[in-house]
């Protein structure tokens, strides 16, 4: 086993049972990846790649229509970022499974208030064979999850369309005080 540390049998193990071993060996570069590394989805496979990115694309195209935004996904997501962009004032992060629970739509939601910053956070998401729905704070103090909407996307664009205005007429205000 060229280029792996620690050449023990328990090494093997783990690498046969992540399916990495034949990549690991011949590759001095590949970084010896923790057992754990598939219970914490760290290890993403290409159809679940694959999968989100339609999300993306899906959802993007959705809100451009309820709200005439220009929005597009961002091909380089880092850490905090959100998943589209053109949503003004807004956090967006996507999220498509196949099936949920409450329990993963909270824990999608601490995820979204973790990256949001000083924007508004929403969260969309889709389950196979049902339609988008959003989930975003009632208030912009108040974002525990028992404080959020779980409501249509149509319904959230004409929140988010209002709460544009009147962040622009707020701005239009304090422009004209100081001025």
């Amino acid at each position: 086993m060229r280029g792996i540390k620690g050449d023990s049998l328990a090494v093997r193990e783990q690498f046969r049972n992540l399916n990495l071993y034949r990549r690991a060996a011949t590759s001095p570069l590949m970084p010896l990846i923790p057992p754990n590394a598939k219970e914490k989805n760290w290890l993403m496979g290409k159809m679940q790649r694959t999968k989100g990115q339609v999300g993306e694309r899906e959802a993007s195209a959705l809100i451009s229509q309820h709200t005439g935004w220009h929005v597009t996904r961002r091909v380089r997501n880092a850490a905090g970022d959100s998943d589209l962009v053109g949503v003004p004032g807004w956090s967006v992060e996507i999220k498509r499974y196949a099936s949920g629970t409450k329990g993963d739509i909270e824990r999608w939601w601490k995820q979204c208030l973790s990256q949001c910053g000083e924007d508004r956070p929403v969260l969309f998401y889709r389950f196979d064979r049902a339609e988008w729905r959003s989930v975003w704070a009632l208030n912009d103090h108040w974002r525990a999850f028992e404080w959020t909407a779980d409501t249509t996307v149509a319904l959230w664009a004409s929140v988010a369309r209002d709460v544009l205005v009147d962040d622009l007429h707020e701005s239009k205000k304090c422009t004209l005080q100081n001025a």
